[in-house]
């Protein structure tokens, strides 16, 4: 892994402003008016150039402390330009104007140039005009016309370097005061390229042999200089991504390379590029978005064979192939990753003068692969060959981990000596690592070993342990903090199912599978129970992000009156307040966030009297169902269900299920539906029972398992607030019933449209309201950039996705552009008790990444509601209104019995005409 990485910032968390207003139901407003409009004419003049210049020879310094490019003769250089008048712009070299090559990146304001350079030595600077601006200079010297002393600094250093590099490769930490001393002597001496080269092969090799990748952060935190020019921010910040990997700090790693491919992308380098967008990929696949590393896999290998670095398109080609092995992994598989892997090897063999430092991961890759495939003679002879080459202290724990199934999974005669001495090695390994996860999957390793010995008792302590380990080493796992997602750790919790299952301790059982749904929902609440202090300081990055995306969403909505220059003004700060936030909520969620772990049982909600708890969970390849009521718990698996659990109404579930359930469901007055992993997409409540959809015969609900919030909730208001989407047909007169309903029983209603049209407005309302009821449209961020008139660069196209992936609506509409999105949702100081969100798949839950799978259902549950009304899917707008209808029509509102509200609910909607298997579409979820 020699150079990594790209990505987009972890879970921007935004918030809204603590004041509410008075609540006025009936008032009319005046019109609502950007504040950045009525200062339109007094607005300040447009900022000088951004310019960002990459493909020097090397880079040195002035006298005066400014970089200059050292050229030669004949090349290009490029430029990238950003200014509300771009396309103003004037090159010069030497006060003569040039024509350059220009060219636009969709996803990034401004304008890249490829600038020719003369073929003599001639230049001395090269000028970036606009008119009425201030120009922006870069000094020009030619490489043939560099002075002796620095010819001999640069032939020095060199010399130093590479035998700080042989220190650096065997361990020698010792070294490392020499190498600062000798890096800042190089700065001093006007070198600037040469030294922050140095720095990051040191960096590299830090996390080789040494295992010492902290040591490579501080380094590269350590030079600022390392930020003076375009390409040293991109190095330095994949390279800084490299040692944030190793660690297993994902969030981290992924800001860190997100910025370095931007930089890399405007500056058009391929190998940079290739460096990042590999790695991009690959801690996508880490954190569960699947879909984006299988896409950025793809650009990636439509650049690979443009690169004349044999060494380079190995490396590529390796970690393309473990970002497929993770997808196949996970169960979402795109190419083989076979293929990669051998097509690495191949490339190497055809260049055995090369050096391939990444020949090991491919062999461990196809270890891993063969495991996968249950082939462990063919895994034990890929390991065989990985002992020809060097391996890091992050690969050593997963060769021995390999070994150790292999040898447990292989047929015929097995050696306990052999598989004892392996785990002893794995052991050692991971204790050595760096990655937490090493040690998780150490633990994971001895609980397979004593299982195989037959000491339940044993492998159930070892399986507790690895449990433990995921709570105390990923503070916040769904945020990929200090490792990938839950997903990646299910193993240890199914496992310990097993074994008491084994053990015939199914109540034991039950507690496991609810304590792993709670951790994989953690986000939900973790920011409700953030530290005050913590939460205020989050509070300041909010509110600066959301002045400038209100003042770009002002423009949006008002196009006609304000300038193309405005808007470019007014996006980029708000993108710019957007990187801020990025990067210090990831790190205070990640460090200060109020996540303790799984809660204890006694703390989820208990089973009310005469409730069923039915508990569906995916159990290796099986389907486990726990069933627990007045007759105690129980039991039973829906084998190879792997297919089954693809759809939400599989046909042979209906019958095995229900047939299982008959008698105790007679018995039961409600059901609570505990589905995790993807057995959440079940839906449970549309199987047909005695005629009709379940949840038509009897109150069901869906519980998170989520605990109770640290904070009192508020004293009931009697009053409800119901917005209806001005963009949605029919969500007018379904608001305009729901309204006159509840206002016939008494409640007190505030009808929200057209007077909000903000998100932080309709949360300041949401703080003194019992009931929100939401009709209209629900859709990802992605698709809310390109409004009319918005440039297409404000388009959000740098995943981690804020929220969700990109195939799940994450936001509210609110009208012509202001949406609210679940961060504002998280973060919110107080919701309403019951919530009805009637649009599209406002309850999907994706288990693969919870940080980017939590639907607006569960973000509302996790800021303090006790009920919410979603669908789960897109559903027909007639028959959302006729629901959204049916649940003020058929019956008072209880808000004690969600479940019984649905109930009538549905059974008043098809009897007017709604297809009893679009019940499927709507759920209620509680805590």
């Amino acid at each position: 892994m020699a150079r990594i990485v790209i990505c987009g910032a972890l879970i921007a968390t935004w918030l809204q402003p603590t004041e509410p207003p008075p609540l006025e139901p009936d008032d009319e407003r005046p019109p609502y008016v950007p504040a950045v409009l009525e200062s339109a004419a007094a607005s300040p003049p447009s900022p000088p150039p951004e310019v960002e210049h990459g493909r020097c020879e090397t880079m040195l310094t002035t006298k005066e402390g400014a970089p200059e490019c050292i050229y030669r003769p004949g090349s290009e250089l490029r430029l990238w330009v950003v200014h509300p008048r771009v396309d103003q712009v004037v090159i010069e070299i030497d006060g003569r104007a040039v024509v350059a090559r220009s060219s636009r990146q969709e996803e990034e304001p401004g304008l890249g140039f490829d600038v020719p350079l003369p073929a003599d030595s001639s230049a001395r600077a090269l000028t970036v005009r606009i008119p009425d601006e201030d120009p922006w200079v870069l000094p020009l010297r030619s490489i043939d016309r560099l002075g002796t002393d620095e010819a001999a600094a640069r032939e020095r250093l060199r010399g130093e370097g590479q035998r700080l590099e042989v220190h650096a490769i065997k361990g020698h930490l010792d070294a490392m005061p020499y190498l600062y001393r000798t890096v800042d002597r190089a700065f001093s001496r006007g070198l600037l390229h040469d030294p922050i080269v140095e720095v990051l092969v040191a960096s590299y090799h830090l996390g080789g042999h040494p295992g010492r990748p902290d040591l490579a952060v501080e380094l590269i935190d350590a030079l600022p200089e390392l930020e003076r020019y375009p390409w040293g921010r991109a190095a330095a910040s994949i390279y800084r991504g490299n040692a944030l990997y190793q660690q297993d700090r994902l969030a981290e790693a992924a800001i860190a390379y997100r910025v370095g491919a931007r930089y890399a992308s405007r500056m058009d380098d391929l190998g940079l590029k290739l460096d990042s967008w590999t790695m991009y990929a690959r801690v996508l696949a880490e954190l569960g978005y699947f879909e984006a590393a299988a896409r950025w896999s793809a650009r990636v290998g439509d650049l690979v064979d443009r690169h004349e670095g044999i060494a380079l398109q190995v490396e590529v080609l390796t970690t393309m192939g473990w970002t497929h092995l993770r997808l196949r992994e996970a169960g979402h598989p795109h190419a083989d990753p076979g293929q990669l892997f051998r097509a690495a090897l191949a490339l190497a063999a055809e260049h055995p003068d090369e050096d391939h430092g990444e020949l090991a991961g491919a062999e461990l890759g196809l270890a891993k692969l063969a495991q996968l495939d249950g082939a462990p003679a063919r895994a034990l002879a890929h390991l065989e060959r990985l002992e020809d080459y060097p391996k890091t202290p992050r690969e050593l724990p997963e060769v021995h981990e390999l070994r150790l199934r292999s040898l447990l999974a292989a047929r015929g005669p097995r050696s306990a000596a052999e598989i004892g001495a392996t785990l002893t090695e794995l052991e050692e390994a991971a204790r050595l690592a760096v990655s937490p996860t090493a040690r998780w999957r150490a633990t994971l390793a001895r609980g397979l070993v004593r299982q195989w010995e037959g000491d339940l008792p044993g492998a159930q302590a070892a399986y507790e342990h690895a449990e433990a380990l995921i709570d105390s080493l990923l503070p916040l796992a769904q945020l990929g903090a200090s490792g990938s997602g839950p997903w990646a750790f299910r193993e240890s919790t199914d496992r310990l199912i097993t074994v008491l299952l084994e053990q015939d301790r199914p109540d034991e059982a039950l507690c496991v599978a609810r304590q792993a749904q709670a951790r994989t929902a953690a986000l939900t609440f973790s920011l409700a129970r953030m530290d005050p202090r913590a939460r205020e300081s989050l509070q300041v990055e909010v509110d600066s992000y959301l002045r400038a995306l209100s003042r770009y969403e002002g423009l949006l909505r008002w196009h006609a009156e304000s300038s193309a220059e405005a808007d470019e003004r007014a996006l980029r700060e708000a993108v710019r307040q957007r990187e801020a936030l990025d990067t210090f909520a990831t790190e205070i969620l990640s460090s200060r966030a109020a996540y303790r772990g799984r809660p204890p049982c006694e703390e989820l909600r208990a089973r009310q009297p005469g409730e069923l708890l039915l508990a569906l969970t995916p159990h290796h390849d099986d389907l486990l169902v726990l069933v627990a009521d007045a007759r105690g718990t129980t039991w039973q698996t829906l084998g190879e269900s792997a297919a089954l659990l693809e759809n939400e109404l599989p046909p042979e579930l209906e019958a095995w299920l229900l047939g299982l359930l008959e008698d105790r469901l007679g018995e039961a007055r409600s059901v609570r539906v505990l589905a995790s992993d993807r057995a959440a997409r079940l839906a449970v409540h549309a199987l047909t029972w005695r005629g009709e959809p379940l949840a038509a015969r009897i109150p069901l609900v869906y519980g998170l398992d989520l605990p109770p919030l640290l904070r009192e909730p508020p004293s009931p208001s009697g009053t409800a607030l119901v917005f209806a989407d001005p963009l949605a047909s029919g969500a007018g007169s379904e608001a305009d019933f729901v309204v006159d309903t509840l206002r016939a029983e008494g409640t007190k209603v505030l009808r929200g449209d057209p007077m909000i049209d903000s998100a932080p407005e309709l949360l300041r309302w949401l703080e003194g309201v019992d009931l929100f009821h939401y009709a209209g449209h629900a859709s990802h961020p992605s698709d809310l950039w390109v409004s009319s008139g918005a440039p297409s660069t404000a388009r959000v196209l740098w995943p981690p996705y804020p929220g969700g992936f990109a195939t799940e609506p994450t936001t509210l509409s609110l009208g012509e552009s202001a949406h609210l999105g679940i961060q504002e949702v998280l973060m919110a100081p107080r919701v309403p008790r019951t919530v009805v969100l009637m649009a599209c798949a406002t309850g999907a839950f994706d288990p693969r990444s919870p940080h980017g799978g939590i639907s607006l259902a569960a973000a509302f549950l996790g800021a303090g509601a006790e009920a919410v009304v979603a669908t789960t899917r897109s559903v027909n707008g007639g028959d959302a209104s006729l629901v959204g209808t049916a649940l003020y029509a058929a019956a008072p509102r209880d808000a004690d019995d969600p479940g019984a509200w649905l109930m009538h609910g549905l059974r008043w909607a098809m009897q007017r005409g709604l297809p009893p298997e679009e019940t499927a579409s709507y759920r209620v979820l509680v805590p």
